[in-house]
């Protein structure tokens, strides 16, 4: 059996509860280059989602002719 310490950041956003997990004894540092981690990886998972929203077909430009 393996006994863990967690010191845990919680915050709530409308209905939803956020919550950061960090070892116990682990440095502020540390903590701020594993946050910093995961906002990379949320924005790299944000701009796949904007990207699946966009039509599949370019729209076509007419050119109004004289």
């Amino acid at each position: 059996m393996e006994l863990k310490q967690y010191i845990t950041i919680e915050v709530k956003k409308s209905d939803s509860n956020f919550a950061f997990q960090m070892p116990n004894g682990s440095t502020y540092g540390n903590a701020i280059d594993a946050a910093y981690d995961i906002l990379q990886k949320l924005h790299e998972l944000s701009q796949q989602s904007s990207q699946s929203l966009k039509p599949a077909i370019d729209p076509v430009v007419v050119e109004e002719g004289d």
